[in-house]
């Protein structure tokens, strides 16, 4: 038995090690957001973000969709472990989705549903 035909399988071992450690899932748990505001209004979602294996750097985005539109933003820590905040607008009135990537390879979380009213003032088009 040559030192190839053991370096190799070490090799490949180690390797799937590393991948499926790159891997895992995220919880988003203790989500807080409003569930109406008004369209174009600044607003926070803060989350916790609960890693099922081990601790990372996590830098995850909050994403709100209606229909084709879609509104992306980046979260930031808040100082507690795991806490994070994002503050949106949404740009128009109607029934947003808002859930989180936490930037692993699978996110586990409910999504948020939040009505945006139109703008007092605002004129219908």
């Amino acid at each position: 038995m040559n030192s190839r035909s053991i370096v190799l399988p070490v090799l490949i071992l180690a390797l799937a090690a590393a991948a499926a450690h790159a891997g895992g899932r995220a919880r988003i748990v203790s989500v807080e957001a409003p569930r109406q505001v008004a369209a174009g209004a600044a607003f926070d979602v803060a989350f916790t973000v609960r890693p099922e294996v081990g601790r990372r750097n996590i830098e995850p985005t909050v994403i709100a969709q209606c229909g084709d539109q879609t509104v992306t933003v980046a979260a930031a820590s808040v100082g507690s472990r795991n806490r994070y905040r994002a503050t949106l607008k949404l740009p128009r009135a109607g029934s947003w989705t808002v859930k989180v990537n936490s930037s692993y390879c699978q996110t586990v979380m409910d999504p948020v549903a939040i009505r945006a009213t139109a703008a007092k003032g605002a004129v219908a088009s």
